[in-house]
C-alpha cells in the first residue's frame, strides 16, 4: 500500500498534482488555498470509505483524512488507471478564491513572442498580488512576476495572453495561469 499525503502547495492547477493523477488515485484534497492538501493512493476507488475535512483546528490549512477498506491481495503498484477521479481536486480549484486558484510555477519564466498581447505592472512585489491583478484583467491567461526586471528597474508583473513559446528557469521569477486557464488545463488533463 503506498499512500502519499499532505501539504503539497499545489493544487490541481500544478503540474505537481497533474502529475500523479495517471499513477495514483486522488483520494481526497482539502478546500485550503484551493485544494494544496492532498492524499494520493494505490488503491482502487471502491477501496474509499470515507473522507473527512476536519477543520483548521487554529492553522491556515484544514486536516484531512481519509479511511481505506482493502480485501486482502487488492492493493498493486500502481492503482487501476481507469479508476483515477481528479474531479474532486479540479472542483476545488474552480471554487477557489483569488490568487489560490491560479497555477504557480516558481523559478519558471514563462517567454512570449515580442508582439503579443501584454500589459505590465510595475513595482508588484508579490507573485500573487500580480496573478490577483491577472484575474481581473480582460485578457489575461498567464502571468510572469519577476522580482527584479532591469528594464523596469525592480519588481514587474507581466499580463499576457495566450501560451507561452518556451519556458526558461530564472530564480527570481514566477510564473503561472490564471484560474480560468488553469481550470481548463487541469480538466483536460483530468479527462486524458
Amino acid at each position: 500500500l503506498l499512500v502519499l499525503a499532505g501539504d503539497f502547495n499545489a493544487n490541481a492547477a500544478s503540474q505537481t498534482v497533474q502529475g500523479l493523477w495517471p499513477h495514483l488515485l486522488h483520494v481526497y484534497n482539502s478546500p485550503s488555498f484551493g485544494g494544496v492538501d492532498n492524499i494520493f493512493a494505490n488503491v482502487p476507488r471502491e477501496a474509499v470509505v470515507e473522507t473527512n475535512d476536519l477543520g483548521s483546528g487554529g492553522s491556515d490549512h484544514h486536516a484531512i483524512s481519509a479511511v481505506l477498506s482493502l480485501p486482502v491481495g487488492s492493493v498493486s503498484e500502481t492503482a487501476n488507471i481507469s479508476s483515477k477521479e481528479p474531479g474532486s481536486a479540479v472542483d476545488a480549484l474552480q471554487h477557489a478564491k483569488g490568487s489560490n486558484g491560479c497555477m504557480f510555477e516558481p523559478k519558471e519564466l514563462y517567454v512570449f513572442s515580442e508582439n503579443s498581447w501584454a500589459v505590465f505592472k510595475h513595482n508588484i512585489v508579490d507573485p500573487r498580488i500580480c496573478c490577483d491583478v491577472c484575474q481581473v484583467t480582460k485578457g489575461c491567461t498567464a502571468f510572469v512576476w519577476e522580482e527584479w526586471n532591469e528594464g523596469a528597474k525592480g519588481p514587474l508583473c507581466s499580463l499576457r495572453k495566450g501560451k507561452p513559446l518556451r519556458v526558461d528557469h530564472k530564480a527570481s521569477a514566477v510564473s503561472g495561469l490564471s484560474q480560468a486557464a488553469a481550470t481548463e488545463v487541469a480538466l483536460s488533463r483530468a479527462l486524458k
